[in-house]
């Protein structure tokens, strides 16, 4: 893992640590190391940063690819290994990239809503990218629950849940759609503590 990341992941821990009260549950469900793929429920842009403070591996995540135009976040979000996604169509490439990085036995953070949920709406129907990942990949899924409004000082809950891992047989006899029937899991158990 780059200097940088370390670095970086330091800085704000420190700040994250100081400006608000981060209370983590089920600590023994985080990842040590990869292949890992984090699940979380995505309320604020906060939430990359606090998954990516609370494991020690590298975390990368996908970010919608219009960050990637802006010449100095483009810098700074691919040294910390976030990998550019075209939204709200099957980005092949983004797939293939998360994939890589899972082969290499990395941790890659996915959202299964796709995009923030501000409102913490539970009749959001999660994306299937998640699960064609974690079956491609047969990385373990680590789900958690992010509770809490990012204010000053506020405390803000991370629930780690019992980590999932995509079994074929298994979700074809559950489900007409298998790869959406384990999706969907792994967002209940996310959504079991909002």
């Amino acid at each position: 893992m780059g200097l940088f990341y370390r670095v970086v992941q330091f800085i704000l821990r420190v700040l994250i640590k100081f400006f608000f009260r981060i209370e983590i549950e089920g600590k023994e469900y985080l990842p040590t190391k990869g292949p890992a793929i984090l699940c979380s429920n995505h309320t604020s842009v906060f939430d990359p940063i606090v998954l990516g403070c609370i494991v020690n591996p590298r975390v990368s995540f996908m970010a919608k690819e219009e960050l990637f135009k802006i010449p100095l976040l483009n810098i700074i979000i691919r040294k910390l290994g976030a990998l550019p996604v075209r939204r709200g169509q099957g980005d092949r490439k983004a797939i293939k990239d998360a994939l890589r990085r899972l082969k290499e036995g990395g941790v890659f953070g996915l959202f299964p809503e796709g995009t923030r949920n501000k409102e913490r709406r539970k009749d959001i129907k999660p994306l299937k990218g998640v699960g064609f990942i974690a079956a491609k990949s047969k990385a373990m899924v680590y789900p958690i629950t992010i509770q809490g409004e990012y204010k000053p000082f506020s405390k803000v809950r991370v629930i780690a849940h019992k980590p999932m891992v995509y079994d074929k047989k298994e979700y074809e006899n559950k489900f007409n759609d298998p790869i959406l029937g384990f999706t969907e899991e792994i967002m209940a158990s996310i959504y079991e503590d909002l």
